[in-house]
């Protein structure tokens, strides 16, 4: 994006993007994308992202400790946004999948009384389409333009993330003030809060650098991680819901996910937990299928060519250093050698083997957060997303409440996507129509 490109074949896709960093390039192609000097601007937070540590090491080990706070959390948040009336009542698509995703993931980065703090949480979503459509216009800008928009677009998203770290900084400066004292008083009565804030602190802590102490900078890294989790998440929530309601009824998709999940909550004594959420196969399934089907650009995982040598193809040309790469995942998603039918949405299409051959104790089961060179939602090699074991135990609880509690109603046709350059993406005006399955028991 913003510049030239060369695509690469699909059968050299796993080779290069398992290169080291000095031969091939992915965090500076990746800032590139988001034109981070205007829509970030602080390299400490874009250049040194300590921040993203947790996702790799805590966030991703501790799952089973979030997963009944998030069920409880986005059964909040649908009954606020989507209501609880039995009555139809049309929703905007984007802005209340945002706002429940916000809301959910923000009860595990910090705690209750954030996650459910409206200015916040408005203001939180502002800053990521901030930063990601910021990104997306200016490198749609020529050159000799890109200051003077990168500038105005900066203004913009400083002005949310101002409001956010105003709300952040008390917090982070009380609980560092917690945190040193426990560290120098082991008797200090305060047990630090199980959450993404303190596991940033903790992160600061190890650099054993006195700037990473800054308020101001940890709630930058914090609204980082709201950055890309909240944005991406949605986005695939949005499609999923879309894919699934332009369905035919006669697919039997919504009947064949409402057993699955009342099933296996049944089985769990009514209670979600990561062993019970493992179980959700078919919805698993629909979810990878929408990311396959409707994925979020024509291609994807940009890279640099980062060694002085160049590098070299299979047919032995020789790509010099800086020239920028590319993959071909709408190709990829769409081949039939790879996923017959694939211009069809087929909600079960991972599910379905796996269940008519169950027997088979060899057969493992192929979830949403498995990386393969035929599937690149979540990226592929050394950069592949860290965050998306978190985020597909999100959404398959999000999916899962959504089929057990809600009807959305039919939609004939699934509401097109919307195009910027290489990039695919809900039409923001989308509307659907929900209400409260009348089973239920509210009103």
């Amino acid at each position: 994006m913003g510049s030239k490109s060369v695509i690469i074949p699909p059968l050299q896709l796993h080779k290069i993007l398992n290169k080291p960093e000095d031969e091939i390039e992915a965090m500076d192609s990746q800032n590139e994308t988001l034109q981070a000097s205007y829509t970030i601007q602080d390299k400490e937070i874009y250049v040194n992202s300590i921040h993203f540590n947790v996702v790799n090491k805590q966030l991703t080990r501790d799952i089973p400790s979030f997963i009944e706070s998030i069920a409880e959390e986005l059964a909040l948040g649908f009954e606020r946004y989507w209501g609880t009336s039995t009555e139809w009542k049309t929703v905007g698509a984007w802005d209340t999948c945002q706002k429940i995703v916000a809301r959910t993931a923000n009860r595990v980065f910090l705690g209750t009384a954030l996650c459910r703090n409206d200015v916040f949480l408005d203001h939180s979503r502002k800053y990521a389409l901030s930063v990601f459509g910021g990104g997306i216009v200016i490198n749609t800008t020529p050159s000799i333009l890109k200051p003077i928009l990168g500038y105005l677009i900066g203004l913009e998203a400083n002005r949310h993330l101002a409001v956010c770290k105003k709300i952040l900084i008390p917090v982070v400066e009380e609980r560092l003030k917690n945190t040193i004292q426990l560290s120098n008083d082991p008797d200090f009565k305060w047990t630090p809060p199980y959450d993404a804030l303190q596991w940033i602190i903790e992160e600061c802590e190890k650099t054993t650098d006195p700037k990473q102490f800054n308020p101001a900078l940890i709630a930058h890294r914090l609204m980082m991680l709201n950055l890309v989790s909240v944005h991406t998440t949605s986005n695939t929530l949005i499609n999923v819901i879309l894919d699934l309601y332009s369905s035919p009824p006669s697919s039997g998709f919504l009947d064949g996910l409402y057993e699955e999940c009342t099933r296996v909550l049944a089985d769990s004594d009514g209670v979600w937990t990561k062993h019970a959420v493992s179980q959700l196969y078919r919805v698993d399934s629909t979810i990878r299928e929408s990311m396959r089907f409707s994925a979020f650009g024509i291609v994807a995982l940009p890279r640099r060519v980062n060694s002085p040598e160049g590098l070299e193809l299979d047919d032995k040309s020789i790509l010099p250093k800086g020239v920028r790469l590319t993959f071909p995942m709408q190709a990829i998603h769409q081949d039939e050698a790879f996923y017959p039918n694939a211009q069809k949405f087929d909600a079960f299409r991972f599910s379905r083997p796996y269940e008519t051959k169950r027997a088979d104790i060899n057969r493992k089961f192929e979830s949403g957060d498995t990386i393969t060179d035929t599937f690149l939602a979540f990226g592929n090699g050394r950069h592949a997303c860290p965050g998306r074991f978190f985020a597909m135990h999100e959404m398959k609880l999000m999916v899962a409440h959504v089929v057990q509690n809600y009807e959305v109603e039919y939609m004939p046709t699934r509401p097109p996507m919307e195009h910027l350059m290489e990039l695919k993406y809900p039409a923001i005006a989308t509307q659907i129509r929900v209400r409260r399955k009348k089973s239920v028991g509210l009103k």
